[in-house]
């Protein structure tokens, strides 16, 4: 996934935070299980384009390092469901004959980590590339400017979180009794949860921080670590992924993931991972 390399840059403050206990590992030989990895990104959904066998839609994308080289497949994975339509009605205008034999296909955002991690390093495999809300990509732009006023684009699909108190900490939620770190697809989302912290928690309001950090990076951090505070994540669906995902039939005796009920009005606290 071209798009997690260059992400890689801005995953810093992240792996410096959530690593630095960790002294100077080699990050190449450890990881978290595998299945704790998929149980963080299984509650997301996100949306392909595909035809009815379930292949998606792939463009042939020139290299961009090398020009002479052969071209390579990237297919697109959209954040938002709206997006996704969006494209394809954009498509089947363009190009019919393409767009009326393809469909928006939801998938979880584990099974499509699966997916690249099975093509990565394979002849003629696919790059799978996210596709970000861009109302969120300026809102990550504004936030990156202010430590930097030089940077001109956030690259990857932004995810938000908050810090607090002397030691910075991340604000925490309780979910089932646990505290947990919530990553939200949408500032706005943050920004709800930092309004309840600033009033049950006022003498440290002032020390709030809010951080982005690119999903493409959280995800490389996952599988490259042993931190078990790493597990501590939850990504937290935006309002549209919400909708989505209760308007789905439900399995009877099922229950539902936490990460993927509407977000509550939680009560926050500073927490530092070790």
């Amino acid at each position: 996934m071209k798009s997690l390399i260059r992400s890689w840059r801005s995953i810093g403050i992240l792996t410096a935070t959530l690593l630095g206990t960790l002294g100077a590992p080699n990050l190449s030989a450890l990881a978290l299980p595998a299945e704790q990895v998929r149980s963080t990104l299984a509650p997301i959904p996100v949306f392909t384009i595909a035809d009815a066998e379930g292949k998606p839609l792939v463009a042939s994308v020139p290299n961009p390092s090398n020009a002479n080289a052969t071209p390579e497949s990237v297919a697109g994975v959209f954040i938002s469901r709206q997006d996704a339509d969006s494209f394809l009605q954009q498509l089947r205008t363009r190009n019919p004959e393409v767009g009326n034999n393809v469909r928006v296909v939801p998938v979880s955002l584990a099974e499509v980590n699966e997916l690249v991690n099975q093509n990565r390093n394979q002849p003629n495999s696919i790059n799978f590339t996210f596709i970000p809300q861009q109302r969120q990509v300026e809102q990550a732009v504004t936030i990156v400017r202010q430590a930097n006023p030089q940077i001109q684009e956030f690259n990857g699909v932004p995810l938000f979180a908050a810090r607090a108190g002397q030691d910075q900490g991340y604000l925490t939620i309780a979910i089932n009794n646990q505290q947990v770190i919530p990553f939200f697809f949408e500032r706005e989302q943050l920004e709800e949860m930092i309004a309840r912290f600033r009033q049950e928690q006022p003498s440290v309001a002032s020390t709030i921080q809010v951080q982005v950090v690119p999903l493409e990076g959280v995800i490389q951090t996952l599988q490259t670590s042993d931190n078990q505070d790493l597990g501590k994540i939850v990504l937290w669906p935006s309002r549209e992924a919400i909708q989505f995902v209760q308007s789905l039939p439900q399995a009877p005796g099922a229950t539902p993931s936490p990460a993927a009920s509407p977000a509550p009005r939680p009560q926050a606290s500073p927490a530092t991972p070790r």
